[in-house]
């Protein structure tokens, strides 16, 4: 009885032995099903991977024939599956693309290197495209026998950059020309941030302002209290009202004239210009002011006036002492019976008094004209009365039983200067009466062209040559054809600066031999006249 109980529990034991190796068995058995199963849903995401990936993937053995080659390759390529796989690598690249960057890669792959690299690939339905290429060796058994290919089309960015690259060497190139430019201008320049700060300034502006390069640096207040500029009145210009402040508030200023004292005593004349620059949706990026020195021409200016002041008071006081005599012995000859060759002396000295002070007076007032300085007292005028007033009072001077005015009547008012508008009709007449026969007539027309009126003076005397025409209303110049030449060559440019200070045009038509027409332009008068 005790041996069959110790026989069951031997039996017993090595029952449970066999039950536990069988559970061992059975727990490596689940574990390796889960092993399985793991590495086949990792194997199913590599292929969805595999075929759904827009890079190009390959794997290549290592007689460089394709293994495998996912969907993004085929397009890439141009050609199904079946024209890729299993073909050498060799026989679906071009001959450049191979021999160039493909096959050295591979080589250095097989090896046992991880290659990265980006190149240039010609391909059938894509054209020429940038990649960025990697491969990666797959060992087995310590030796690589294949090489996984992933090349990703970088062809957008490549060509970004290279738009990027060439936009920038565009901007430096540019940059320096500008720099170039605003280097060498004569002009000065300075442009200032949109808080009123100095950002640039070229040197002509360095040199014209006296600025250090902290002060550079400060508001437009304080670069203006060191500066100290005025009006040419002589008023103080307020920081609130000067050209920069004025730009940075987006007003554009041209052609302003401002005295500047430097804070090193120096004193300029300058034309000033200033605009706001604008970015974008037109937000203020800063301002640019230009500054000329017009210190030079400002002092020939005063030259000039002082000039005129001599020309008009000092050469004109001995000449009117001249003709005064002149006068006085002629009055004085005819009360003595004098004739002949005296009397022909004193005639000539007048003559020749009037003349030097017609001159005189066409030098004053062509100063006058082109300083600006000629005030016009404008009024409403009728062109038939003035003109018939005019001639009347014009008998001691002018031909005018010559003159044949024909102003029709209703020819509404002009807005003229009377004294000027005299001179410009009595230049045109005393030329026109001048260069033509003594026994033809001078035809002095109106008539209205929209809200002026054009009033022609026309001859029938020698005419002018062709090539003087185009510059008859130039200064100083004398025709060279058939007209005399008479005096400074002013009549014709004075007469022309005074038309254009009435708001008017003037213009001459003329033919050799047959006369010329000498038209110009009034504005109607108007309510405020």
């Amino acid at each position: 009885m005790k041996k069959a109980d110790e026989q069951g529990n031997d039996d017993l034991a090595k029952a449970r032995q066999r039950i536990a190796v069988l559970e061992s068995q059975l727990t490596e058995q689940k574990r390796l099903v889960e092993t399985m199963g793991a590495t086949i849903d990792k194997l199913h995401l590599f292929a969805g991977v595999f075929d759904n990936s827009p890079d190009l993937i390959s794997v290549v053995d290592r007689q460089q024939i394709y293994r495998k080659v996912n969907p993004s390759y085929c397009r890439m390529h141009g050609r199904p599956y079946e024209q890729i796989a299993g073909h050498r690598v060799q026989e679906i690249h071009t001959p450049e693309d191979y021999q160039n960057s493909i096959r050295p890669n591979l080589d250095r792959c097989f090896a046992g290197e991880s290659v990265h690299y980006q190149a240039w690939f010609s391909y059938a339905a894509a054209g020429r495209r940038y990649m960025d290429v990697h491969y990666y060796p797959i060992r087995c058994d310590d030796r690589v026998e294949y090489a996984t290919v992933l090349v990703r089309d970088m062809t957008d960015r490549k060509l970004a950059e290279e738009e990027r690259e060439r936009l920038y060497e565009e901007i430096e190139r540019r940059a320096a020309e500008l720099d170039a430019t605003i280097g060498s201008m004569a002009n000065g320049i300075i442009i200032f941030t949109p808080s009123g700060e100095i950002s640039r300034m070229n040197p002509a502006a360095e040199r014209m302002l006296d600025y250090s390069p902290e002060q550079m640096r400060l508001p437009v207040a304080e670069q203006l209290a060191l500066l100290h500029v005025e009006t040419p009145e002589g008023k103080l210009v307020q920081p609130e009202e000067s050209l920069p402040a004025r730009a940075l508030r987006g007003e554009t200023v041209r052609s302003t004239v401002a005295v500047v004292r430097t804070f090193r005593g120096r004193t300029l004349w300058v034309s000033a210009n200033a605009a706001p620059i604008r970015i974008s949706a037109g937000k203020l990026a800063g301002a640019v002011l230009s500054l000329t020195d017009i210190t030079p021409l400002h002092e020939l200016e005063e030259q000039r006036n002082d000039l005129l002041r001599v020309v008009s008071h000092d050469l004109r006081a001995p000449v009117t002492v001249i003709l005064g005599q002149a006068q006085m012995l002629e009055l004085l000859l005819d009360k003595a019976g004098w004739d002949g060759r005296a009397k022909r002396s004193i005639n000539a000295v007048i003559v020749g008094a009037r003349r030097l002070d017609a001159m005189i007076q066409d030098l004053v007032d062509a100063v006058r004209l082109e300083s600006h300085q000629l005030r016009l007292e404008k009024q409403p005028l009728y062109l038939g009365a003035f003109v018939g007033d005019l001639l009347e009072r014009s008998e001691t001077v002018l031909d005018v039983c010559r003159v044949r005015p024909r102003i029709p009547e209703g020819l509404p008012p002009v807005s003229a200067d009377p004294n000027r508008l005299e001179r410009i009709l009595i230049n045109l007449l005393t030329n026109a009466l001048k260069y033509s026969s003594p026994e033809s007539e001078v035809v002095m027309k109106a008539r209205r062209t929209g809200r002026e009126v054009t009033v022609t003076v026309v001859d029938r005397g020698v005419g002018i040559c062709p090539e003087d025409l185009p510059h008859i209303f130039q200064r100083f110049y004398r025709a060279r054809g058939g007209r005399g030449a008479e005096g400074l060559g002013l009549g014709l440019y004075i007469t022309k600066m005074l038309v254009e200070a009435h708001g008017g045009r003037i213009w001459a038509k003329s033919e050799v031999g047959k006369g010329s027409s000498f038209s110009f332009t009034l504005p109607l008068a108007t309510a405020g006249d």
